[in-house]
């Protein structure tokens, strides 16, 4: 078999990382992208160009997915919200409530009749697409952490946890088989065409196949090192191929033959920090599910053929411990990419106590002086700034001018805002451009010349 050697596009068109790729259903003619500048691209991977622009995300974009037709595209992150959409209208039909946490992945069923989502609250829920409910028709708590990827079958639903476990949810039979996976977390599931083995990739660097009967492992792929990134796995090539993405530079990776090349790419380039896209904080353990009896779920040890079945909750609790020295903690600033919109936002807060501070302060100092015989009278503090050398009066008004300066022009930004005016990422990114520029001007004048 012949492997492609060369890039065959770039899909240029987002500001920031690209969360999620996947593409149009049927023949894959088309693509979808999600990032962090909240946006959802249209693209014609064969032509390398954008189609069309979905925008209606407060927060970034964490998941995507198409219905059987392209008819309907749903879309999550960290508005808490699902999104479903209209493709050839680009307009939102609902907005779909009642995660408390982002929400990692969405998923339609086989019709489009149901569409499922698992989140950052460790709960996997259902949502009727033909009836006009807003709400969850239904609702799985069995998972002790974040819902990190979906996979629907006819009536199987699988879900993956950073637990380090897949549940599958046999939802004719009521019932729910757990497999564990791997001390560390588990970045996702995809089963196989004929439903009999799923493919499960983790944070441990290993990509496993296994047996949806008995949850034993068929085969394992290692080649890669991956403990804290978003690592996708899928079948390729009818499934004679397993593709995996790379997470380090410095690790081999099995090479995806077309059409997935130019997409798994994407995803790799990307290569979205898991802790941010799924903040892998622990939680505590979730009740049963809304529709499955306690005594309908089954605990299998899925790591490999030989592994331990865990029996207790002291030796759940001592996995649970095993797990949370594996992640990192989030959030965290070094897992941002620094951007103009969240550096000036962080400077007006900041600026704003500063300023208020130091004006509460020298309202203290002024009125308690004359009890400790400390002399603020303007007169003497005059004389005294009278007495610095001229370096030294320059560095100490433009230490007072530059917060005062920004958070004043920042402050009328704001209130232009109040006037729906400029809200838009290009007016976000031109008038912050302006509040640096003027809060220069302001500050060389306020320094040297008042």
């Amino acid at each position: 078999m012949v492997f492609p050697t060369r890039q065959t596009a770039v899909l240029k068109g987002h500001i920031g990382a690209v969360h999620c790729v996947t593409y149009s259903a049927g023949l894959g003619t088309y693509a979808l992208s999600g990032g962090a500048d909240r946006k959802i691209n249209l693209w014609n991977p064969s032509k390398g160009t954008k189609v069309q622009t979905y925008s209606a995300h407060g927060y970034e974009v964490l998941s995507i997915a198409c219905s059987h037709d392209n008819a309907l595209l749903a879309s999550s992150g960290g508005d808490k919200l699902v999104f479903l959409w209209d493709v050839s209208t680009a307009t939102t039909l609902r907005r779909l409530e009642g995660h408390w946490g982002r929400i990692n992945t969405v998923e339609f069923n086989a019709d489009a009749s149901i569409l499922v989502s698992g989140s950052y609250d460790a709960t996997v829920r259902f949502w009727d697409i033909k009836s006009q409910n807003r709400k969850p028709v239904q609702t799985l708590e069995d998972a002790k952490d974040s819902i990190s990827d979906v996979s629907i079958r006819a009536h199987e639903v699988i879900a993956g946890s950073v637990d380090g476990r897949i549940r599958n949810y046999d939802l004719r039979m009521g019932k729910c088989y757990v497999d564990t996976i791997a001390p560390a977390g588990v970045t996702s599931v995809k089963q196989s065409a004929d439903g009999a083995a799923t493919l499960v990739g983790a944070l441990d660097g290993m990509v496993r196949l296994m047996d949806k009967t008995d949850g034993k492992m068929l085969q394992n792929y290692k080649g890669h090192k991956n403990t804290e990134y978003r690592v996708k796995s899928c079948f390729a090539e009818k499934e004679e191929l397993v593709a995996l993405s790379r997470s380090t530079t410095t690790q081999p990776q099995t090479t995806i033959p077309k059409p997935h090349i130019i997409l798994q790419a994407a995803t790799m380039l990307s290569r979205t920090a898991f802790r941010s896209a799924y903040q892998l904080s622990s939680r505590r353990a979730a009740t049963a599910s809304t529709i499955l009896r306690s005594s309908a779920v089954q605990t299998r040890s899925a790591a490999s053929t030989s592994s331990s079945q865990v029996t207790s909750k002291d030796e759940a609790y001592s996995l649970l411990l095993a797990q949370r020295k594996l992640r990192p903690l989030a959030p965290h600033l070094s897992i941002y990419q620094p951007q103009l919109t969240w550096l000036l936002s962080s400077l007006h807060r900041i600026t704003g106590v500063t300023l208020a501070g130091s004006v509460y302060l020298f309202g203290i100092s002024y009125a308690v002086a004359p009890l400790f015989g400390l002399h603020m009278e303007t007169a003497t503090m005059v004389a005294s700034l009278a007495t610095l050398p001229i370096a030294a009066k320059i560095l100490l008004k433009a230490t007072l001018a530059t917060p005062f300066a920004f958070h004043c022009i920042n402050g009328v930004r704001h209130l232009n805002w109040d006037t729906a005016r400029e809200l838009h990422l290009k007016g976000v990114y031109r008038t912050g451009y302006a509040v640096i520029g003027l809060t220069s001007i302001a500050t060389v004048y306020l320094s040297f010349f008042a």
